[in-house]
């Protein structure tokens, strides 16, 4: 009994299950409030200015996670250099600022030829442009402090941008704004966020002056360039059904098919944490040379279970699920859920598997998740005549990429043993 205490207490200590389980916590209650935007702005709108609203989203989410190629990088470098890690973000700052700003010019001028794609107004098509730019800021910051392993603060940012957010678009929906209403509602938690962040950050960065020149820009290009394709690849692939899908089909149905992703990102978001915390601790240990196997094999274990209990409650309560949130408007998806829970599922281990590539400098079989992309949007646009038949094509792509990774976290793990 007293060896179970001990290593029970050993567990709790443990900073990947602490580190974990306060990113959860934090996560879920972000996870909250994110749903009841969706259950208030869903029912608000109706089906087909709500697949409007998911289609400038599922823009976003691209444009977003996206850059958390930004995010890999520089917790990467931060974690490794804990000494100098003031320095290193002011090295960063400089150059991320400049590509926001780029980044902002870029969306204002396509902005006309996504409005025409989604079929969405030019206005509200617009504010994906200052949105971006505050969300780059926003990355850069929580991404410094994720790195100094401080993630309550990272945690306490989410909860701050989407509390603002509802209640901002909620606001501006019920006074008639409609789509232009909750996306500026985005727009306002953003901002509100980059506030506390910076807040934050002066606390970090008060005794620092003088930014650390890295070795060489070469360097950070060298391990910058894999991560931001593996981003933008396996991104496009959670996001870019739900754009097709606004593109080939009926509002009415695009709506239907928006309320599944949404419903279906549960899983991600839940289990999502678990490698945010896994990769700084990987990527320190394997800098000073120590194991890190056994972080990643527990945080598949909890992914794992997160995922398999996501896919069983959505399999036996489909509708109710959808009911709650959505309410009976939405609910001929129901039908769909659990197959959606699966696609959403295999895509979630495929993070992880890339997360601990990346963490350990293996870098080159990320450039795999490109074939996901090439799969997801060619399968689409052959085979979209249903629902059932888009989902198919996307759980295809997301298997076909963990197998991938699987076979060659395998082959190099065989490899390390021979070696030691």
């Amino acid at each position: 009994m007293e060896k179970a205490k001990t290593y029970a207490k050993k567990i709790i200590k443990h900073p990947l299950f602490s580190g974990s389980m306060i990113m959860i916590i934090g996560s879920n209650l972000t996870n909250v409030f994110a749903y009841i935007y969706h259950f208030l702005i869903g029912r608000m709108l109706g089906p087909s200015s709500y697949s409007e609203l998911s289609s400038v989203i599922g823009i976003l989410t691209i444009i977003f996670t996206t850059f958390t190629f930004l995010s890999t990088v520089i917790v990467k470098f931060v974690s490794a250099e804990n000494s100098e890690s003031g320095q290193i973000f002011l090295w960063f700052k400089k150059r991320v600022l400049s590509l926001g700003v780029v980044i902002f010019i870029a969306i204002i001028l396509v902005s006309p030829f996504i409005s025409g794609y989604l079929k969405v107004d030019i206005a509200t098509v617009i504010l994906i442009a200052p949105i971006t730019l505050f969300a780059i800021i926003g990355v850069l910051y929580r991404s410094f402090i994720q790195g100094k392993m401080k993630f309550k603060e990272v945690a306490i940012s989410s909860n701050i941008d989407i509390v603002v957010r509802l209640m901002v678009s909620v606001l501006a929906v019920y006074f008639g704004a409609k789509v232009f209403g909750a996306v500026f509602g985005i727009f306002a938690g953003v901002v509100v966020g980059v506030i506390y962040l910076s807040v934050k950050m002066r606390l970090f960065l008060k005794d620092i002056r003088k930014e650390k020149e890295l070795k060489s820009l070469h360097t950070v290009l060298r391990y910058s360039l894999p991560v931001f394709v593996t981003s933008l690849s396996t991104n496009f692939v959670l996001s870019m059904d739900v754009i097709m899908v606004k593109h080939f089909f009926n509002p009415h149905d695009a709506g239907i098919y928006a309320s599944l992703s949404t419903l279906g990102r549960v899983i991600l978001y839940a289990a999502g944490p678990v490698g945010t915390v896994m990769f700084p601790l990987i990527s320190k240990n394997h800098a000073n040379g120590k194991k890190y196997l056994h972080f990643f094999f527990l945080s598949s274990m909890i992914t794992a279970f997160i995922c398999v209990s996501g896919i069983i409650g959505y399999a036996i309560f489909p509708k109710l699920a959808i009911q709650i949130l959505f309410g009976s408007k939405y609910i001929e998806g129901a039908q769909y859920l659990v197959w959606f829970a699966l696609f959403i599922s295999l895509f979630t281990l495929t993070q992880l598997f890339i997360s601990l590539f990346l963490s350990i400098n293996k870098t080159k079989i990320t450039y795999v998740s490109l074939l996901a992309v090439a799969v997801q949007f060619l399968g689409i646009n052959l085979f979209h005549d249903t629902i059932l038949q888009v989902i198919r094509v996307s759980t295809f792509a997301s298997a076909l990429l963990l197998i991938i990774l699987v076979i060659y976290f395998l082959y190099t793990k065989t490899n390390e043993e021979k070696s030691n």
